[in-house]
């Protein structure tokens, strides 16, 4: 990246500035983006002493505020996509949903975001990883927020999984872990049946979970309220995404891609 590339990711990041004091700490923010805090080099120990653990209050969580680590790629990646680039734009939702489950969660910036914009709504967040969960115990507490956590992975059935994660946003279910040695044991849930017991008028959902939404959103169709949205993001090579919306255009939804970045697509499915 060049000199000024370089700069002008660092600036980039005050656009989402609540205050002054905000500018200074997501220029930090900005910086750590592309010089992670978790290198042994001198600016990397300075900033782990600093500002290992960072809270802001970008403008669009209105008073929210967002914890994150500096030391985390993935907390860095995760707020850039969501808070900056807009990558879940509730705007483009025509109806205020009743429920709304935040499926690999992450950290829980999406459900600070859906909080803040649907005050009324019940907010059920889906988070297998446990270092990802305590961040989001802490997002809900400083915060005082009422979000359901279910301490799960998704998918079509219920019971256990070997689960991998490689970084914070990333982390995959495998039914074997011969070549994972870094992988644990995480309950999972029957999410279709999940969906099926809701009962509520309207749903938003955000479906990011590397990979499994191959199986879970052809499942979700029958169980899905006629008001209802969905942000995705499909993982899959060659013929994938089209066998991925299929059963989406089948039941009445519009498909948008939002971000393309080569197999990996950022989608909404909207039918109202």
């Amino acid at each position: 990246m060049s000199t000024l590339a370089r700069i002008n990711q660092i600036f980039s990041f005050t656009k989402v500035a609540s205050s002054p004091i905000e500018i200074v700490k997501l220029l930090v923010l900005g910086f750590a983006r592309g010089h992670t805090f978790d290198s042994p080099d001198l600016i990397s120990k300075i900033g782990r002493l600093l500002f290992s653990e960072i809270t802001v209050k970008p403008k669009n969580l209105g008073k929210l505020q967002a914890q994150l680590k500096l030391t985390d790629l993935g907390h860095l990646i995760s707020f850039e996509e969501i808070f900056l680039e807009n990558c879940y734009d509730l705007k483009l939702i025509p109806f205020n949903p009743e429920v709304i489950l935040d499926c690999g969660t992450h950290i829980g910036f999406f459900s600070l975001l859906a909080r803040y914009t649907y005050p009324e709504a019940k907010i059920i967040a889906f988070e297998p990883n446990p270092e990802n969960i305590k961040l989001i115990k802490e997002q809900i507490e400083i915060n005082q927020l009422d979000i359901s956590l279910i301490e799960a992975a998704i998918s079509v059935e219920e019971g256990e999984s070997w689960f991998q994660a490689d970084y914070s946003n990333t982390g995959s279910l495998h039914t074997d872990n011969s070549k994972l040695a870094s992988s644990y044991r995480v309950p999972v849930i029957d999410f279709p049946q999940f969906v099926s017991q809701l009962n509520c008028e309207s749903l938003l959902l955000k479906v990011d979970i590397e990979g499994e939404e191959v199986k879970v959103l052809p499942a979700l169709m029958p169980y899905l309220p006629t008001k209802c949205g969905i942000f995705f993001e499909s993982h899959g090579e060659g013929d994938s995404w089209e066998k991925l919306i299929q059963p989406l255009v089948a039941s009445g939804f519009q498909v948008q891609q939002i971000r393309s970045r080569g197999s990996f697509i950022d989608a909404l499915a909207l039918r109202i």
